[in-house]
């Protein structure tokens, strides 16, 4: 049997709060906020949204099926969708440069982008 004493209960919850402190920092500092929201279609740029600008458009992609592409409060999200999942409907909005969202079905993309070039890829992400 291993018995902890007080001292090691008390380090070892400090570590764990240092740790969980730290992931929160570190995911909130990752990722400028973007600029555009981008959205293609089959992997083709169809429009760019400014997040800046509250706007709402509905798109037709594959096979006829649509989505409807909100920007709301510098952030972008799916509020419709025609595909029998709805995972992009069910999707946060995205507000952050390298975000996406995807509706596989209609083939529809929707990726936040900088005006400005990032520096840092998405593996060094």
């Amino acid at each position: 049997m291993v018995y902890f004493k007080k001292h090691d209960i008390i380090v070892y919850s400090l570590v764990l709060a240092v740790l969980i402190a730290s992931f929160f920092i570190w995911g909130s500092a990752l990722g400028d906020t973007g600029d555009f929201a981008i959205i293609s279609i089959n992997g083709h740029e169809e429009m760019r949204l400014p997040l800046s600008v509250d706007a709402e458009k509905t798109v037709e992609g594959f096979a006829g099926l649509t989505c409807t592409v909100s920007i709301k409060d510098g952030a972008a999200s799916v509020t419709e969708a025609d595909c029998p999942d709805k995972l992009c409907v069910d999707h946060s909005p995205i507000s952050r440069s390298g975000e996406s969202i995807v509706c596989l079905p209609a083939r529809i993309t929707v990726t936040i982008s900088s005006s400005e070039g990032s520096t840092i890829d998405g593996v060094a992400r």
